[in-house]
């Protein structure tokens, strides 16, 4: 991988303080068809002390949000370990001339329980849970299913939601719209479960990722494309049941190049759409801090 660029990427550097994304493990127990970041089996052992340094880091160059994604989160450990992250977040600092930041998990809701909130509830800001579809079949022909075990459905999203208001952490959903989903209506239910937000994703291509000779087998961005016209329709679908500013759309322009990502290498990390372009990858925040990393 080539080196990341400062000069070039000005619009991630800015989202260093404001907002990144910390990958701890590309395992998951789903196989989305179109994921951005699959499983390649290539991931080190995952060090929760190393974790929590690179926390120390990021805290320390001031990141004003760090959002936990994966793979699944809540895959690994019953999600101790990334339950731990979240109150390394929030813990305490002496001198620090930074406030704690803001704290977030991006996951499917298949593993996340109640003893789990007990814990760590506390320590989470927002939960924001990929909700596809409410269709058994639409889920398992974009692969969020883990064999024949009950999918997330209506009646698990809003015991979580209720959790979410009991522990005061915020709802929100997110939605890849794909060839498989686009035509679906999923307003009433997603209403129902009043997100504070509810993003939505036109699906998007990752070079080596979801396609391209890197890619691993069973995953095929094309078979799931829709155009931008597809997309701004179920946009416009949605939005007529909610309040202004929940539904917040995204692009295939607008995700490509537009958050920044520490990998479960602690690098930070950009994807292209591009063939011609491989991911932009910096060196190790442990080896050289997160500013250095960036160029700064």
């Amino acid at each position: 991988m080539r080196p990341f660029s400062p000069t070039t990427h000005r619009r991630a550097q800015q989202r260093l303080v404001d907002s990144l994304c910390f990958m701890l493990w590309k395992s998951c127990n789903y196989q989305c068809k179109f994921c951005w970041h699959p499983d390649k089996g290539l991931d080190a052992p995952f060090s929760l002390s190393e974790a929590a340094d690179a926390i120390h880091l990021l805290r320390d160059s001031g990141v004003g949000k760090v959002n936990f994604c994966g793979g699944e989160p809540f895959f690994k450990a019953k999600g101790t370990h990334v339950g731990k992250l979240l109150a390394e977040c929030k813990r305490e600092v002496p001198g620090s001339v930074h406030p704690a930041p803001v704290t977030g998990i991006m996951t499917n809701g298949s593993l996340v329980t109640r003893e789990w909130f007990d814990e760590y509830g506390e320590h989470c800001d927002v939960l924001a849970i990929s909700v596809d579809s409410f269709r058994e079949e639409t889920n398992r022909g974009i692969g969020r299913a883990q064999g024949r075990r009950p999918l997330v459905g209506t009646e698990t999203l809003a015991q979580i939601r209720s959790w979410c208001d009991e522990f005061g952490v915020r709802f929100k959903l997110n939605t890849v719209v794909n060839r498989l989903n686009v035509d679906e209506d999923m307003g009433r239910e997603v209403a129902a479960l009043e997100p504070d937000r509810w993003k939505l994703f036109q699906v998007s291509p990752a070079y080596n990722e979801n396609y391209g000779p890197g890619a691993p087998p069973g995953l095929d961005f094309a078979s799931f494309q829709i155009s931008r016209h597809q997309f701004d329709s179920f946009v416009r679908r949605h939005e007529s049941y909610f309040a202004e500013g929940v539904v917040v759309p995204e692009t295939s322009e607008d995700v490509d190049d537009g958050y920044l990502l520490l990998d479960p290498s602690f690098c930070f990390e950009m994807p292209s759409a591009l063939p011609t372009t491989a991911a932009r990858s910096s060196r190790s925040i442990l080896e050289v801090g997160a500013e250095a990393a960036l160029g700064r």
